[in-house]
């Protein structure tokens, strides 16, 4: 199993949120991760988000 630093996790999700969270443009441009991590992550991101009360660029998904 591939483990992936802080920054490539968020720099898929990152990616994921710019490409309208579509995970196969995201898998395209990176090689990484399966679909299954790349959406996880995001889910990760978005409790941070909720918990810390800053969305950002997440705020229009809520």
């Amino acid at each position: 199993m591939a483990r992936y630093g802080r920054e490539q996790r968020g720099r898929a999700v990152d990616l994921y949120v710019r490409y309208e969270r579509c995970a196969a443009d995201v898998i395209r441009e990176l090689g990484h991760p399966g679909k299954g991590a790349l959406l996880s992550w995001y889910a990760d991101r978005l409790e941070e988000c909720v918990l810390s009360n800053f969305c950002g660029p997440f705020r229009r998904f809520f």
